[in-house]
């Protein structure tokens, strides 16, 4: 008796004992203001706020290169933390995106507003203006600048429409190099398109209802061919004769999506089951078969599986070998199409018939609105900056969601230059083009002299002009913004901001 007990002991001491490792598994650090904005080309990712505890940088959400504090930000890149807490470091990562929003210093004329001012925000936000890194009220457009310290915010968030002109897309998936790629179910066709919805093409041709996309390692891609029930893959061109069949004798498949180790898995919606599959679509066999019409499958990082269970309308949870119990995640749900895991673990959820799209914590709580107002979102996608791209099913569209958010401020240094702009407006002066590609000419009728200026307030070249030669060559210039202070041989003065190309 005295043995059975002993050997129980040991049994729930090593159990609590693997619980306890289990449980204390290290989350993502954290930050409150994303994106994070930044000015000049010398900041490091040692400027960037997050709260955690031994902070690391990495390139990649997953895998990829461990980078140094010191490296030099770059404008719109994603930039991923993990921390470390007693000596375990988290396994997923908070995405940060940085925006370079500003020189560090802006040389502008006397009697300068606001509106003059020289930013350049993420697309489709907004930016204010402060007198300080406290003060609660942004200036107007109209107040005039004077020497000193100006404070720089950009406030972001909204649903966007990139890509229109499908027939009821179904899925969408993105590429190593940022491009998008779009199931057009009811096309018979998958399409590409730039990371800003631009340049949509054909990419391949000659399916049946085209239902979901992913992307292997190598690029190839994977399309479940819904209609013909089937999975076929292709190459990353389209090539008509790399299209071939991998497997079949599914019943309308849907999500794909790769495991760790490989295998593929299908949600094999009519059959009620997912199915498992080499890379190559050989042994295809039945990995789980307790759902009701499944539409989607992902994995987490810590390599459980995640199902959407459109037919209960519930999302559901198993362990890396798909044995066991499946867990119930989130709740209120109506008949949920596709889910998609970020950089942190949090799920987003295609809250298909409640028209939404929605977040939860990696355990199914905290469950939160991202965005409303679709007609039957069928997928979501996130792409490396964690914006968030929907498959907007009734009104044949690809929408984004940027969340909500406001940036950290940035300093930037005011300087008032003493550039009047005596008479020279009487006398039809005119420049053009603005943005410059390689010339700049000006309608003046006398001698003058064109300084140029950086927005740091450094002199890069001067020039003299007249009526006959009427033109600064711009060709050997770095792109950005300059300032141009023309004065003339009567006294007349003018300063002008120009871009370069």
């Amino acid at each position: 008796m005295k043995q059975k007990i002993f050997f129980t002991y040991i049994l729930l001491t090593h159990f609590c004992l693997f619980s306890s490792l289990a449980i204390s598994q290290t989350t993502a650090p954290t930050t409150s203001t994303m994106p994070q904005i930044y000015s000049g080309n010398d900041k490091t990712l040692s400027i960037l706020k997050v709260t955690g505890t031994d902070i690391k940088w990495y390139n990649a959400a997953r895998g990829g290169s461990l980078l140094a504090v010191s490296t030099f930000l770059t404008d719109n890149t994603t930039y991923y933390a993990s921390q470390t807490i007693n000596t375990i470091e988290s396994t997923s990562r908070l995405a940060v995106t940085v925006k370079n929003i500003s020189e560090n210093s802006q040389t502008l004329s006397t009697g300068s507003t606001v509106s003059n001012l020289i930013s350049t925000p993420s697309p489709g936000s907004t930016l204010k203006w402060y007198t300080s890194d406290t003060e609660t009220t942004a200036l107007k457009d109209t107040d005039e600048l004077s020497n000193g310290v100006y404070y720089i915010e950009q406030l972001s968030g909204g649903i966007e429409t990139l890509g229109s002109g499908f027939n009821h897309p179904s899925d969408v998936a993105i590429e190593p190099n940022g491009k998008i790629l779009i199931a057009d179910y009811n096309n018979n066709l998958v399409k590409r398109m730039d990371a800003d919805g631009s340049n949509i093409e054909i990419l391949g041709s000659g399916f049946n209802l085209p239902s979901a996309i992913a992307i292997q390692p190598n690029g190839q891609i994977l399309i479940s061919d819904s209609g013909n029930n089937v999975i076929k893959k292709m190459d990353a061109d389209g090539k008509p004769a790399s299209i071939v069949t991998i497997a079949s004798g599914l019943n309308n498949p849907r999500g794909i999506t790769i495991q760790p180790n490989g295998k593929l898995l299908v949600a094999d919606a009519q059959n009620g089951q997912i199915k498992r599959m080499n890379v190559d679509g050989s042994n295809l066999e039945t990995f789980i078969s307790t759902f009701t019409f499944p539409y989607d499958v992902t994995i987490q990082s810590d390599d459980k599986i995640l199902v959407v269970d459109t037919g209960k309308s519930t999302v559901k949870r198993m362990i890396a070998n798909g044995q066991g119990i499946p867990e119930i995640l989130g709740s209120d749900f109506k008949f949920p199409r596709a889910l998609a895991v970020q950089s942190n673990d949090k799920i987003i959820v295609a809250d298909t018939y409640n028209n939404a799209v929605k977040r939860m914590d990696s355990d199914g709580t905290n469950i939160e609105l991202l965005g409303n107002g679709f007609n039957l979102p069928y997928s979501i996608a996130i792409q490396p900056n964690g914006k968030i791209l929907v498959a907007d099913y009734a009104n044949n569209a690809i929408k984004r969601i940027t969340e909500k958010s406001t940036s950290n401020r940035v300093p930037i240094t005011v300087n008032i230059a003493n550039l009047n702009t005596l008479d020279f407006d009487n006398y039809n002066f005119k420049f053009y083009p603005n943005p410059i590609s390689e010339n700049l000419f000006f309608n003046i009728n006398e001698k003058a002299i064109v300084t140029i200026y950086d927005l740091s307030g450094r002199k890069i070249a001067e020039k003299q002009i007249d009526e006959i030669n009427n033109q600064i060559n711009f060709s050997n210039t770095n792109s950005g913004i300059y300032i141009l202070n023309i004065t003339s041989v009567k006294g007349k003065t003018k300063s002008i901001k120009v871009v370069k190309k």
